[in-house]
């Protein structure tokens, strides 16, 4: 995390997010919650420069004016890949910007095939679909469209407990299922030994 002390910029960011993204092999993925996790405290940070006048200085600007708008907007394209885990633009030929290859994805409204194929469906639907819709909105071309830092915490923080409650149910349906064969197993040794 960019600390308010820090002269860490968007490239050290950056580079940190993706080296825990792709980390190792699929059972190192970082985990949908773990991403979430990563994108509050990133939103959290943001919002904290935004509101005592600080800008971190992600990205070049168009207007050389550095405003929360455009913080906001680069956030949604890092936000676009924390969710997609691909390159801002693609390394082929087409040079396909992440934006334009989710507006595309989105258009045929193929939301799983945004998300990072290597997550192999471990994560809520709603949860990923309300993360891009925040993503998008971030990115938006007219900057007063854009939605503040403050919204964008408090919309990733649904998220998360979004998933974070999909996890919390797996666990508890897990739970009961081996406390079930626990008891079958436990029955049946004291139906064998008597």
């Amino acid at each position: 995390m960019l600390s308010p002390s820090s002269a860490q910029g968007y490239k050290q960011f950056q580079a940190e997010m993706l080296i825990l993204i792709d980390a190792g092999d699929n059972e190192d993925i970082l985990s949908w919650e773990g991403r979430l996790k990563i994108a509050v405290e990133a939103a959290q940070e943001l919002d904290l420069k935004c509101r005592i006048g600080v800008s971190p200085q992600w990205l070049y600007y168009i207007s050389n004016r550095l405003t929360e708008k455009s913080d906001v907007y680069s956030f949604g394209v890092v936000l676009l890949e924390i969710i997609t885990s691909k390159s801002v633009v693609e390394n082929n030929s087409d040079r396909t910007h992440i934006s334009q290859w989710v507006s595309f994805m989105l258009a045929k409204a193929d939301i799983k095939n945004v998300i990072d194929p290597r997550l192999q469906g471990d994560f809520n639907l709603n949860s990923v679909q309300k993360a891009v819709e925040i993503a998008m909105a971030c990115i938006s071309p007219s900057s007063a469209n854009r939605p503040t830092m403050n919204q964008i915490v408090n919309q990733l923080n649904y998220c998360l407990a979004i998933e974070m409650a999909r996890k919390k149910v797996r666990n508890e349906i897990e739970l009961k299922e081996s406390i079930e064969m626990i008891s079958s197993d436990l029955h049946e040794l004291s139906s064998t030994g008597s």
